[in-house]
């Protein structure tokens, strides 16, 4: 359902076999594991800046480390879509080749060591979701499905390896719930509820990384209409994270469901910060959802400036342009609406 706030804006694929994105387990050794907790909260709260210079200087101390470069990738990628402009694919493409470069000169003759099926399982998510987000589904599945099989062979190595179980929780239950018809099937099996489970545990166990199983736990207990548990999960992450837009676009959209003022709030605060960083293009975002809001409340006067404002926006890269068709077609039909 295109309404769903990051399940529109990442493709189905993506959280079908690339729920690497963000996972990190703890590393031994404490300098790395401290860079990469620091970067990945800056990731999360969209520090972009602050998080290159974090892992452009991880990649710099570690240089027989893949992390580095893998989460310069990240930062550029992730950059790309919370802004809607275009990554820089030169820059990715070459990051991609080091980093796998790096981890068969050091990391692929010890098929039994967890680091070394990790790295891969890293890499090829992140370039099943870079792929997707291109456009080369074919590339994505290959990559992803290798991606998600490297995550399960570090569950046998560790079975407490909880990064894995978020991979594969993610994994399963999208799987499953795409191939639902299929299920009378011998060799098709419903496993929603593993992996819900699977989330669940990640989530539980503390870690720099916890957020990510909290993040697709939130739209997976909304699709299946466990919308109290949602916003409960939804809440604790604006808690921890009240910078980070992943999450307030979460929660207010959990809130549409039942507290509609209370969600017309909650955007009207991400459209004021959209406005003060200059971003045009989250403030599009923000007043799509508001003019809905407004819209199916019967405040039409809202909406309908609300509409105007967005589509009075102007100088978007066709780039960008592409990444808003749905929300600025959907604030012409409000618009189209009212003027009858």
């Amino acid at each position: 359902m295109l309404e769903i706030e990051h399940l529109a804006r990442y493709s189905l694929l993506i959280l079908l076999f690339c729920s690497t994105f963000l996972f990190s387990q703890k590393y031994p050794n404490k300098s790395v594991d401290s860079a990469l907790n620091r970067g990945l909260h800056q990731i999360v709260n969209q520090e972009f800046h602050s998080a290159k210079r974090t892992f452009e200087n991880l990649d710099r101390n570690f240089p027989k480390l893949p992390f580095g470069k893998i989460y310069l990738c990240a930062v550029e990628i992730t950059k790309s879509e919370a802004f809607g402009t275009e990554p820089d694919k030169v820059y990715i493409d070459s990051l991609f080749r080091s980093a796998d470069d790096l981890i068969k000169k050091n990391f692929s003759a010890d098929k039994k060591n967890i680091w070394s099926n990790y790295f891969s399982a890293l890499l090829k998510g992140y370039r099943a979701y870079y792929n997707a987000l291109q456009g080369d589904y074919f590339a994505a599945l290959s990559e992803g499905l290798a991606s998600i099989s490297l995550f399960e062979e570090c569950l046998k190595i560790d079975s407490a390896f909880y990064e894995a179980y978020t991979a594969l929780g993610t994994y399963l239950y999208w799987k499953s719930e795409k191939t639902e018809m299929f299920t009378w099937l011998p060799f098709i099996h419903d496993e929603r509820e593993q992996g819900i489970a699977m989330l669940r545990k990640a989530t539980e166990h503390n870690g720099y990384n916890n957020f990510t199983a909290s993040y697709f736990l939130i739209w997976i207990l909304e699709n299946e209409g466990l919308y109290a548990e949602a916003l409960k999960v939804a809440e604790n992450m604006v808690h921890q994270f009240p910078n980070s837009r992943f999450f307030r676009y979460g929660y207010a959209h959990l809130l549409t469901k039942s507290e509609s003022k209370k969600a017309a709030a909650e955007f009207q605060k991400l459209l004021r910060r959209a406005k003060s960083d200059n971003d045009r293009y989250n403030q599009v975002v923000a007043i799509q959802r508001l003019a809905e809001l407004y819209f199916a409340s019967g405040d039409y006067e809202k909406a309908k400036n609300l509409c105007d404002e967005a589509l009075s926006i102007d100088g978007f890269s066709e780039y960008t342009k592409s990444k808003l068709s749905y929300r600025l077609n959907k604030l012409e039909e409000i618009r189209k609406s009212l003027a009858k």
